[in-house]
């Protein structure tokens, strides 16, 4: 129910039916996932209050989901998208980095890196992290804008004409 309704943005129904998840308990003997129990819930909770702009819980939700299990890709990739929200810059950068391999979450996580640098006016870097995706298929205007102003920012004309020409 609360992955529906987050699907359809129904994101205060969706905290409602998460908040009653997570007053339950496991049954014994019960089979399944037990990482939905002890923290996969909580990440759940975590996404849904990142939509509701409610970022200061949602980051100690991540948190939790990320002690239990550090490896899980959306949690860190949701940590880090929180802390570029929040303009915490240094912080998401490594966050979002960790998540580059991963095939569902990759690109997004470039982009938000990109972002994370060109605010942290390294802008070399961010030139060829955007040209990377640009190259890997990503085409859209907002992507090329801040490729585009990371050239400049670099003054290398070359770097600039190349995208100009992709």
């Amino acid at each position: 129910r609360v992955h529906a309704l987050g699907k359809l943005n129904r994101f205060d129904e969706a905290l409602e039916a998460v908040d009653k998840c997570l007053t339950m308990e496991w049954p014994t003997g019960l089979n399944g996932d037990y990482g939905i129990f002890t923290h996969k819930r909580h990440l759940l909770k975590a996404q849904i209050l990142a939509q509701l702009g409610r970022f200061d819980e949602s980051l100690e939700l991540f948190e939790h989901a990320l002690s239990v299990d550090p490896g899980l890709v959306v949690a860190v990739y949701g940590k880090g998208s929180v802390l570029l929200t929040l303009g915490r810059y240094h912080e998401a950068l490594p966050e979002l980095q960790k998540c580059f391999a991963n095939e569902e979450y990759g690109l997004r996580a470039m982009r938000g890196a990109a972002e994370c640098l060109f605010r942290l006016h390294r802008f070399a870097e961010a030139s060829e992290l955007l040209e990377t995706q640009w190259n890997q298929g990503v085409r859209d205007e907002d992507l090329f804008s801040l490729w585009a102003q990371a050239c400049e920012r670099t003054a290398d004309a070359s770097a600039l004409l190349g995208a100009f020409q992709a």
